[in-house]
């Protein structure tokens, strides 16, 4: 009977034993790190997570991120795995891509994540880790934009003159600023590739640190690969391409590289730049790209545009075509030519005759508007004018505005001597004439004188 008791209480606590060893799977989750950290909105980040049971093994473990603003789960094969994580004993490393809003605001913001190992995902467990999203403001700026001179002529050389400031008080390196004259240089994809590319040594540089903490090789380690940019991403320049066609490069590079700026500084960066020979007279709008990096070698950009503008002044002909005056106190028409003889376009041209004291304008109005005068051509304009005097001097006034819609007047007095019906006589057919006649007279006499004699004869 002692003996049966003995064996019953040890039957029970080898029973106890077993029912305290077997426990059900306990999960838990962490957050390792981010890259880029700090975070900028718009960025896609490279979020790391430790998925570890202290439990049981589990075949029906699985994890989440929950998708909400500001971020936005891109798939990816890490994500997919993890939603079906399936096995898991000790811990497991995850990966997530997460896209940050591009109107995300600068503070903490929260990134929760659910996990568990049952299938149906109706019981959970949910976490939340921080993730620092910082708005960047330009670091640096471009303070002031300077064209010398302040107008090409179209085939001249100039500079545009840059000046920038470092608004941060932290320094700045690799300050790198591009003056695209041609618009082909891709910012936003040069600058995704400068962010993937620092996402991806950060990455590499943490895995290696770990690695080595645990005392484990990191040869033969696979480094992280970027997605790069989708086509919907690329880069779509808002200049109209008539601003690449009218600038170009003068003997200078178009991308100067600043090696570091501090605090409050204040540089200078100057491009030499031509007017192209056909270039029109207008204001072309550059774009200007700056892309650098703070001291934990985080990329940063700002964007901007400057103006260069092409001109010159315009060249107006005036001139006298033709006149119908012959005599004075006899009215007759005076032609007055206007034409553009420069590369800019005369808008809302007119032209106006004065009248003086040498002669008596007849045609109302004084004034005739001729439009617009492209680069060549030209337009006139008819008066009537009764003279006064054998020689006129026509005072004229060109009023138009150039193609910045600047007002310009143009005064010239037109000489006009009268030329009158003399001037116009043919001597050597009056005279040919006069002896037309006189012969025509003598023929005449002749006949009569024979007609006469011929009747006296028979009479």
């Amino acid at each position: 009977m002692k003996a049966k008791k003995t064996i019953l209480i040890i039957l029970l606590l080898a029973l106890s034993a077993l029912i305290v060893e077997a426990r059900p799977p306990i999960l838990d989750a962490n957050l390792v790190n981010y890259l880029p950290m700090p975070s900028q909105p718009g960025q896609t980040v490279d979020v790391f997570f430790e998925l570890s049971n202290q439990g049981d093994p589990t075949t029906e473990a699985w994890f989440d991120v929950v998708e909400e603003y500001p971020f936005t789960i891109l798939k990816t094969q890490d994500s997919e795995r993890a939603a079906k994580l399936g096995s898991l004993t000790g811990t497991q490393r995850l990966q997530f891509r997460v896209r940050i809003a591009d109107d995300a605001r600068d503070g903490i913001a929260p990134l929760r994540v659910r996990y568990g190992s049952n299938r149906n995902k109706n019981v959970y467990a949910e976490k939340q880790f921080d993730i620092n999203v910082v708005t960047f403001d330009s670091r640096i700026s471009v303070d002031r934009v300077q064209q010398i001179p302040e107008e090409l002529v179209p085939g001249e050389t100039g500079q545009v003159v840059l000046t920038l400031i470092n608004l941060d008080d932290r320094p700045v390196k690799n300050v790198d600023v591009v003056l695209d004259m041609t618009g082909t240089y891709d910012f936003n994809k040069n600058m995704n590739n400068m962010i993937s590319m620092q996402a991806m040594i950060n990455a590499r540089l943490e895995e290696v640190n770990m690695q080595i903490s645990s005392g484990k090789s990191p040869l033969g380690m696979s480094s992280q690969k970027s997605t790069g940019m989708s086509d919907s991403e690329k880069s779509v320049s808002s200049v109209n391409a008539m601003s690449f066609k009218g600038i170009a490069p003068a003997g200078t590079p178009t991308q100067k590289r600043i090696h570091s700026l501090g605090p409050g500084q204040i540089v200078q960066v100057t491009f030499d730049v031509q007017a192209m020979p056909d270039a029109m007279p207008n204001v072309y709008v550059l774009p200007v790209f700056v892309s650098y990096n703070d001291e934990d070698n985080n990329p940063f950009n700002t964007f901007t545009e400057v103006p260069v503008t092409v001109n010159m002044q315009p060249d107006v002909l005036v001139e006298l075509k033709g006149s119908t005056l012959r005599s004075e106190d006899v009215a007759g028409d005076v032609t007055v030519v206007v034409a553009n003889r420069g590369l800019s376009e005369l808008r809302y041209v007119s032209l106006e005759v004065t009248e003086t004291e040498d002669f008596k304008l007849l045609t109302a109005p004084s004034k005739v508007y001729l439009g617009t005068l492209k680069p060549g051509e030209s337009g006139e304009g008819t008066f009537k004018v009764l003279a006064k005097s054998d020689e006129l001097n026509l005072p004229t006034t060109v009023s138009f505005r150039d193609s910045f819609n600047k007002k310009f007047t143009k005064d010239k007095e037109l000489d006009l001597a009268i030329i009158n019906k003399n001037y116009y006589r043919d001597v050597s057919f009056e005279m040919m004439f006069a002896w037309i006649v006189l012969g025509l007279v003598v023929f005449a006499v002749t006949i009569y004188y024979v007609r006469n004699l011929s009747r006296e004869a028979r009479s």
